[in-house]
């Protein structure tokens, strides 16, 4: 997931700075937050290892629709293996009173595409043709699991740093 260092209000933030999730995770601060889930930095305590932690809304798990809809992204996310879709870590649910899951991500660096688009749009040509095949390449490797994204925008396509041996100066992550 992204580190965009994005703040969202106190009413969103389910849990503390400094506190530790599932045991093996000490949470740094929000990162941001969507529909269903606030994410989180966060470091692995065994490791010292930077990643990302989108925990379910308070509300929503009080769903089981929510809940399942959740459990079943991380079914998804480990069955898809693929250069231009973020790997999923680590799955658990937290110690709190309603068991809320929660998805763990490698920690990105770069940016999101509409942060891209904000700065520097339009894009050229070609740049546009080397983004969009990629998002392309991702969405072929997750439809031939039978698996459809549902919310191709901007925000959920993320852009890394290439190595200077590359032809390209970034490559896609699907959120």
């Amino acid at each position: 997931m992204c580190d965009d260092s994005r703040r969202v209000s106190g009413a969103d933030v389910l849990i503390s700075t400094g506190s530790v999730l599932g045991g093996r995770y000490r949470i740094a601060n929000v990162i941001g937050s969507g529909g269903s889930g606030t994410v989180y930095r966060a470091e692995v305590l065994a490791t010292g290892a930077r990643v990302a932690i989108k925990l379910m809304h308070a509300g929503h798990p009080e769903s089981d629709a929510e809940r399942t809809r959740f459990g079943r992204e991380a079914e998804v996310l480990r069955a898809l293996k693929h250069r231009h879709i973020v790997e999923l870590v680590d799955f658990g649910f937290a110690h709190d009173e309603l068991r809320s899951p929660y998805l763990v991500f490698p920690l990105l660096a770069g940016r999101p595409l509409h942060r891209k688009l904000d700065a520097e749009a339009p894009l050229s040509l070609s740049e546009a043709g080397q983004i969009a095949e990629q998002i392309l390449l991702a969405l072929e490797a997750a439809h031939q699991r039978g698996v459809t994204h549902r919310d191709i925008k901007p925000a959920n396509v993320f852009l890394c740093p290439t190595p200077p041996s590359e032809l390209r100066k970034e490559d896609v992550k699907l959120l």
